[in-house]
């Protein structure tokens, strides 16, 4: 799953699930129940292969709960992460633009990224205006 469209590469966590046939673009919600059952597969996979990857995924599904679902000011998690910011977005908040990727990538990453998930002007999000690409294509 966590080369797959329903994991976000850039950002962390995982989506919740495909809308679409080929696994490529998610359902942008994140939800904490979702991701906590996933880190302990990922732990448990990690324990019994010793497989790096494994305590990465995890690893980035801790961080992205850290930053994203705590309030470190009032304490606590919140339950999901939705993207959804009026009645006319379908997840656009979770989209990145090439410009925006290569901001987080370092050079050589982004050009490695950009031939390997096929990142170009038009990304998978064809409902939208905006050139751009979901972060599950990088």
């Amino acid at each position: 799953m966590a080369r797959g469209g329903v994991y976000d590469q850039l950002a962390g966590g995982f989506h919740r699930y495909s809308v679409d046939e080929r696994w490529v673009v998610p359902h942008y919600e994140k939800m904490s129940y979702d991701n906590s059952e996933l880190l302990k597969n990922y732990v448990h996979a990690f324990q019994a292969t010793q497989n790096e990857f494994f305590a990465d995924v995890a690893k980035d599904i801790i961080r992205w709960m850290d930053e994203w679902l705590s309030d470190r000011e009032l304490g606590g998690f919140y339950a999901s992460q939705d993207a959804d910011d009026s009645m006319d977005d379908d997840g656009d908040y979770f989209t990145w633009t090439r410009d925006e990727a290569r901001a987080v990538l370092d050079p050589e990453e982004a050009e490695v990224a950009c031939l390997h998930y096929d990142i170009n002007e038009i990304g998978e999000m064809h409902q939208t205006r905006r050139r751009m690409c979901s972060t599950n294509a990088l």
